[in-house]
């Protein structure tokens, strides 16, 4: 394997600070919500009502996150970074603010600001790597390293939420994602790239994102996905705390099993990026998403805590190759001057699955138990291999041009 690749891709140092702030703005994705399930289940609450709370908070992130993208793809990226990383803090605060046993339309409201105010970190940085990487074989490898790195959201997130839980607190934890989110956001907006993006004063109402079918396709995609791995997240949770939504012992146990998850996806993202692979980038998306059918599947009938991780593990390989295929997928057949918006989009996919998953997983757990939690999570992937295979034809429109460089260049301004 081509590993010189990794390490030419980390030696560029526009690279290096796009990547560590997007992260950074980004930890909140695999942070914020596992501290709110946290906060209120230590309180008393069940996992349904946490679950609700958590995904509201993701649908706001999912809602807004066009929006935010379409200003940047017309403004630029300071004037949105900026403010959001701003108005993200102080809505952590106010979350964290609100008593976790009350009413629950406060902490609904307060999560669905804090969701709607996310500053649109990761897809900007998205949009700006054909602009630092010339290459075009380092900008493909870029993308694989960037999905691989991601899964550092989803490896430290919910470790960093279990201790600072266990040491100041649930409500702390909200507030530092809330806190770290806006630095994320705030460095990303002071590199140079990311001002060089000065934005299109005008938009032709015809080029929206959405006119491109790959787009649409993957952004359903993407939403069935993410829907079977929120409900995955509550499930792991409450099958490591053994459904006893009061106590913490178990807290640990959750944090390691979903960091070891995300490990297996770093892992096989890495490995992914270091070579080319033969074939269609469509067909390996089909093959990727049935392997997660597989490995999701497998987890129904579990129980054992050391099973369920080792399932988790190498199911998580698969995870963050597909991610990198679907985002160089997305940028090849984007709609010209939509670039952002168009990678916003597969990310408010990812969060309005989020949303769901997170909530019907929770109430599978509350009211049936941890196979059907898992159950649940398997007919959402089922139903992302249905719509790859179904609509793979629009997919495949990146697959000719897959050793050309983009047809509509992000590297230049299309604003």
């Amino acid at each position: 394997m081509e590993f010189s690749r990794l390490f030419s891709v980390f030696r560029l140092p526009s690279v290096r600070r796009l990547l560590a702030f997007a992260l950074l703005a980004e930890l909140p994705a695999g942070m914020t919500g596992l501290a709110i399930v946290l906060r209120i289940t230590q309180a008393g609450g069940t996992y349904a009502r946490g679950g609700l709370i958590s995904g509201v908070s993701a649908l706001g992130v999912g809602v807004s996150a066009p929006l935010w993208s379409r200003l940047i793809d017309r403004r630029g990226q300071t004037v949105v970074l900026i403010p959001t990383g701003i108005a993200v803090t102080c809505a952590a605060f106010l979350l964290a603010l609100l008593p976790p046993n009350g009413a629950v339309l406060p902490l609904l409201l307060a999560a669905l600001l804090m969701g709607l105010v996310q500053p649109p970190a990761l897809v900007s940085a998205r949009t700006l790597w054909p602009k630092v990487v010339r290459d075009p074989v380092l900008l493909e490898t870029t993308y694989s390293v960037e999905s691989a790195m991601t899964e550092l959201v989803f490896i430290l997130g919910p470790l960093l939420a279990v201790a600072v839980t266990a040491i100041l607190g649930p409500a702390q934890a909200v507030v530092g994602s809330g806190l770290l989110a806006g630095v994320g956001a705030f460095g990303l907006a002071t590199s140079a790239a990311s001002r060089r993006t000065h934005g299109r004063q005008v938009v032709e109402r015809a080029h929206g994102a959405l006119r491109s079918p790959a787009v649409r396709v993957l952004v359903l995609t993407v939403f069935a996905m993410v829907v079977a791995f929120a409900a995955i997240d509550v499930v792991t949770i409450a099958a490591a705390r053994g459904r006893d939504t009061t106590g913490s012992s178990g807290n640990g146990a959750a944090g390691v099993m979903i960091a070891l998850w995300g490990i297996g996806s770093m892992v096989g993202g890495l490995t992914f990026g270091a070579r080319s692979w033969p074939g269609r980038r469509s067909t390996k998306i089909l093959v990727f998403v049935s392997g997660i059918v597989v490995f999701t599947a497998v987890l129904v009938p579990l129980s054992n805590l050391v099973a369920l991780t080792v399932v988790l593990f190498f199911g998580g390989l698969f995870y963050a190759p597909l991610f990198s295929c679907i985002n160089q997928a997305v940028q090849r057949t984007s709609m010209p001057g939509a670039s952002t918006e168009s990678f916003a989009w597969i990310g408010t996919g990812a969060l309005v699955g989020a949303s769901v998953g997170s909530t019907i997983g929770g109430f599978a757990v509350t009211h049936g138990g941890i196979a059907p939690g898992y159950a649940v999570a398997t007919g959402a992937v089922v139903v992302a291999l249905g719509v790859v295979f179904s609509g793979r034809r629009a997919v495949r429109a990146g697959d000719a041009i897959v050793d050309a460089p983009p047809a509509h260049p992000v590297s230049q301004p299309v604003r």
